[in-house]
């Protein structure tokens, strides 16, 4: 969708904004549902949600930037992440890679998918739009896994969590189908990028 689309693109104050991560989320089924796995699919897709990671810790929250933080990333960013203050960023959950719960940086299971807290998250809690979408993705990929969110963190030899050196900001993507509809939010400059929002 774009900002003439008879208001269908979200925007406000004369000022179009990339959709969420959420709205890419409805986007995508709302395309399947008329045109199947075409278009928003079959591309990575930039959304205006990020993740934020505190320094030292496998914790992170999911955000949503404002318009004001997506206007003031300059066109020639080409970094992976922006420095910030990670308490200057709220969310409804606090998230962990550690959670017992939850599997980060592998693909998943439908059932793994429906209950984790990452996926609710980017999807701002909506767990009928998450099922719906989880049932799409399932029903194109082949083995029975998909839908990985992938995070900064890794884990060494020693299984050791390695986590990120200082508070960052990186752009949350959406996978295509080819790459099994993962939430992407290690933020590689040359895969995800800050949207950035335009005057209309």
């Amino acid at each position: 969708m774009c900002a003439g689309d008879d208001g269908l693109h979200p925007f406000a104050g004369g000022v179009a904004r990339p959709l969420t991560f959420k709205e890419t989320v409805q986007a995508r089924i709302d395309q399947f549902e008329h045109e199947g796995a075409a278009g928003l699919w079959t591309n990575w897709l930039d959304t205006s949600s990020a993740i934020v990671y505190q320094k030292d810790t496998t914790k992170f929250r999911i955000v949503s930037m404002s318009a004001a933080l997506l206007n003031d990333v300059p066109a020639s960013f080409r970094d992976a992440f922006l420095p910030v203050n990670y308490d200057d960023f709220s969310s409804f959950v606090e998230l962990d890679v550690q959670d017992r719960d939850d599997v980060y940086n592998q693909s998943l299971t439908r059932e793994q998918v429906l209950k984790h807290k990452g996926w609710l998250a980017v999807v701002e809690g909506d767990k009928r739009l998450l099922k719906r979408y989880s049932d799409i993705v399932f029903g194109q990929v082949q083995g029975g896994v998909a839908m990985a969110f992938w995070t900064v963190h890794r884990q060494d030899a020693q299984g050791r969590w390695v986590c990120p050196r200082q508070s960052q900001l990186r752009p949350l993507c959406a996978g295509n189908v080819l790459g099994y509809c993962y939430c992407f939010g290690r933020g590689l400059y040359y895969y995800a990028r800050f949207a950035r929002v335009r005057p209309l």
